[in-house]
């Protein structure tokens, strides 16, 4: 690594042009990729950025907000430090501090969660779950297409799939009912979860429930998934939903679809319903075999992510550094 690597928290990359900035530690291995080994999104973000072909005096780096402090208490200390000034509220809500951008490096800020883009600071372009493009400044990407492939071409490939019809699996039949694989526990999702419990069999995997080594094959034995998502945001859809149904499961969902990127057939989407409607038309789809057969033949993806116009409007502004 060399002295400016260094100092600069940078971390190299398959493309030598391309570097991440404070990303978590790489995954040993994804369950729904299992030949891949490594982490799927990360790879998959230099695979969309080397699609630049950056110029070796000009390098792209892509920056994280995985490694500071918490939203809520960044915003707390705004509040203790009675900084009252509208910039400054600004500055404190809806997104974490990052690292700021480095001179000379074409500077991209990403966030994998439900974060506003620091808009008031000078970065080169965003990367979020915002549907707003702020004056062309800022990207949709939600994290479900950037796990699908490692790579751009993978990930095309895989998310034309996700638009197709698909034959039902004869051993359909045997799986148990409802499951969930919790890591937040978050409070209508854990709600929703005892309402259901005390009219049917759920079970719960993950942090809060019993361990699996392996999210893919759990979710197998299971005709639904509760995969609420953790906030309501617009369009802050992650992998949670298109997880559940590459393994044969109907969603159970809540969030903000606002691209319209989910199938309403092929999922059950609760949000808006208070937790008894909620669980009434869950248990009521469950009990009709017609209806879950048809939902299960349903394509999850209904509106595509055009990976081709991201990668033209990034190469557009590089361009024109």
């Amino acid at each position: 690594m060399t002295a400016l690597e260094n100092r600069l928290n940078l971390e190299r990359t398959s493309h030598s042009h391309v570097y991440l900035r404070d990303f978590w530690k790489s995954e040993s291995r994804y369950d729904y990729l299992p030949n891949f080994h490594g982490d799927v999104t990360k790879s998959f973000l230099v695979s969309l950025l080397s699609e630049l072909n950056p110029a070796a005096d000009y390098p792209i780096v892509i920056n994280s907000v995985f490694h500071h402090q918490s939203l809520v208490q960044r915003t707390l200390n705004k509040i203790k430090g009675n900084r009252t000034s509208v910039q400054d509220s600004i500055r404190s809500y809806g997104h974490l501090k990052s690292s700021p951008p480095i001179d000379g490096f074409f500077n991209i800020w990403y966030t994998g969660e439900n974060l506003r883009p620091p808009l008031f600071e000078p970065w080169s372009h965003f990367f979020s779950f915002d549907i707003d493009d702020y004056n062309v400044r800022n990207t949709y990407l939600p994290l479900w297409i950037t796990r699908l492939a490692p790579d751009v071409a993978g990930a095309k490939k895989k998310q034309s799939e996700l638009t197709k019809m698909r034959d039902l699996n004869l051993n359909d039949q045997e799986r148990e009912k409802f499951c969930a694989v919790i890591g937040n526990p978050e409070i209508i999702r854990m709600h929703f979860i005892e309402s259901i419990q005390k009219q049917s069999q759920l079970d719960v995997f993950g942090k809060l429930g019993d361990k699996t080594a392996n999210k893919h094959s759990t979710l197998q034995k299971y005709n639904f998934n509760v995969c609420f998502e953790s906030d309501l945001y617009p369009g802050y859809v992650t992998e949670k939903a298109i997880e559940s149904w590459i393994s044969g499961c109907i969603p159970i969902w809540r969030g903000l679809d606002h691209a319209r990127t989910l199938n309403p057939k092929a999922i059950i989407d609760v949000t808006g319903l208070k937790v008894n409607e909620a669980v009434e038309k869950v248990i009521e789809v469950s009990r009709n075999a017609d209806l879950v057969n048809q939902m299960k033949s349903e394509p999850i993806i209904q509106s595509q992510i055009d990976i081709d116009a991201i990668v033209g409007l990034i190469g557009s502004k590089y361009r024109q550094r």
